[in-house]
């Protein structure tokens, strides 16, 4: 009998006992594996033993053989992307002299990993590790998506590696409607909608009113019908029974609270006139023959009036500087910010062009998503493609809406339109914390004006003007050299 004890602690804590087995030319052979010392690396001694028929025992010593080890091994990619359907593949390979005990593979989108999830990989034939990533795991955000995968060996030791992100961008919902069954007598009318989103929706809505102040504004909510499509059905019983022109935007809302909403104008709801009915007789023609007399009696027509009577003329509606307004909403801003000890942003006009997009945007829908269902960092992307934005970014938009017209033929200066813009913001609690944010590292400010024709058939004439400004932190400052701009009286 040949046995052979090895192992590597100096309490024996890993020793194992080996039986040598017999060859055929007479020799016995042990194959030795750390993964029966607990894994252990180091020196490893060794004895050999062998006994006798007669039970003699005979023993050498081997001396030390030292194990280094290898590195665990791991490598992952990124396959099989879907942006439609919001899915990918991770394919991971690895491999450890202590054994793969188990594969992760965290997965997030947003800064503050919100939706993070971590996946078991599971274990192919091949002896790959594979996860299935779907963004129904992850509240169906869009965006860019960063993976990790993490090998855990069997004596706890874990390796890392960061893959590329991968970009699922927003699929744009299918929102469309049109207005049926317009009927004035009753003053009534139906809103049918088409309406799809990859991220899915909870409900469709349509605000309908009438009149400028919204006095009348009812939220109806669309009923899903046998074909998909849905209905809502407009009466103005449910508006004071107010007449004239109904305004209509249908909202698409997801399970997020965002929202995809457009725009159907107006309906008019005007009461039709009544026709006169015709005489079957001619006025004034009678038979008298009381005295053999027969007279025809003619009606004149009515006199038409001479002179159109007096029209109102319409006030002239000066047409204001949109880059004085943006210069004092940046003053503004930065003031009610030094009102607080906080230090002043600095504008920079590079962004212009974003701010002046996503302005231009909100006149086809109120809404911080934009038209085509994406978020408002999109814009920034479409015009630095360069730009990085992750989980170390900051990215704040804010926005509001004001009237120009004070009373008839009395309007707004750009100095009180730029007032209007940063009262509203300051009123809104999210708004507010934007623009008093801490956060030092938030370097760019950046705003955007557009406007927007007042209906004059409401007795509303000038214009409405739409303010978009944006807060911009991004670790790379490689692309902050649009020009700079710091209005005079906050320059320090």
């Amino acid at each position: 009998q040949v046995s052979v004890p090895i192992w590597s602690k100096a309490n024996q804590s890993d020793l194992v006992w080996y039986p040598a087995k017999k060859q055929a030319d007479g020799t016995y052979v042990v194959h030795m594996n750390i993964k029966n010392h607990k894994y252990h690396t180091g020196n490893y001694t060794t004895h050999v033993y062998a006994w006798k028929n007669n039970g003699t025992e005979m023993a050498i010593n081997l001396g030390q053989t030292n194990i280094q080890g290898i590195k665990d091994q791991l490598s992952a990619a990124i396959k099989n992307v879907n942006q439609q359907n919001g899915t990918y593949d991770i394919v991971v390979n690895s491999s450890s002299q202590f054994g793969v005990r188990e594969v992760k593979v965290p997965i997030w989108s947003t800064p503050n990993q919100s939706d993070l999830v971590w996946y078991k990989a599971q274990k192919q034939a091949d002896g790959s590790y594979v996860v299935h990533m779907n963004i129904k795991n992850h509240k169906n955000r869009r965006g860019t998506y960063m993976t990790h995968v993490y090998m855990y060996n069997n004596r706890g030791q874990q390796t890392a590696i960061a893959l590329n992100n991968t970009n699922l961008p927003a699929i744009p919902d299918t929102l469309k409607a049109q207005i049926k069954n317009v009927n004035k007598e009753a003053g009534s009318y139906d809103v049918v909608i088409q309406a799809a989103s990859q991220q899915g929706f909870a409900r469709v809505e349509v605000p309908t009113w009438s009149t400028a102040n919204q006095s009348d504004l009812v939220w109806y909510k669309a009923t899903k019908q046998s074909d998909g499509s849905y209905i809502v059905h407009v009466n103005i019983k449910n508006h004071k029974n107010n007449r004239g022109n109904y305004t209509s935007h249908v909202y698409l809302w997801h399970p997020d609270g965002s929202n995809t909403a457009i725009s159907l104008g107006e309906t008019d709801l005007t009461k039709p006139i009544q026709e006169q009915p015709k005489p079957t007789e001619q006025p004034g023609k009678s038979d008298n023959n009381q005295q053999g007399n027969t007279n025809t009696g003619t009606t004149a027509e009515p006199t038409k009036p001479t002179e159109q009577p007096g029209k109102t003329e319409e006030p002239q509606v000066r047409e204001l500087d949109v880059e004085k307004i943006k210069s004092e909403v940046f003053r503004l801003t930065n003031l009610e910010r030094a009102k607080r000890g906080l230090k002043s942003r600095i504008y920079d006009k590079k962004f212009d062009v974003v701010t002046d997009l996503l302005a231009r945007e909100l006149l086809i829908s109120y809404s911080h998503t934009r038209p085509n269902g994406t978020t408002f960092d999109t814009a920034i992307r479409e015009k630095y493609p360069d730009f990085i934005i992750d989980e170390h970014s900051y990215i704040q938009e804010i926005l509001a809406g004001t009237q120009d017209q004070i009373n008839f033929g009395e309007y707004k200066n750009e100095t009180q339109i730029a007032d209007d813009l940063v009262k509203s913001w300051m009123g809104s609690p999210s708004h507010k914390a934007a623009i008093l944010s801490d956060d030092s590292d938030v370097k760019w400010v950046s705003v955007g004006i557009s406007r927007k024709e007042n209906d004059k058939n409401k007795g509303y004439y000038g214009y409405t003007y739409y303010g978009v400004q944006i807060f911009v932190n991004d670790r790379d400052e490689s692309i902050a050299s649009g020009g700079e701009y710091v209005h005079p009286e906050l320059a320090e």
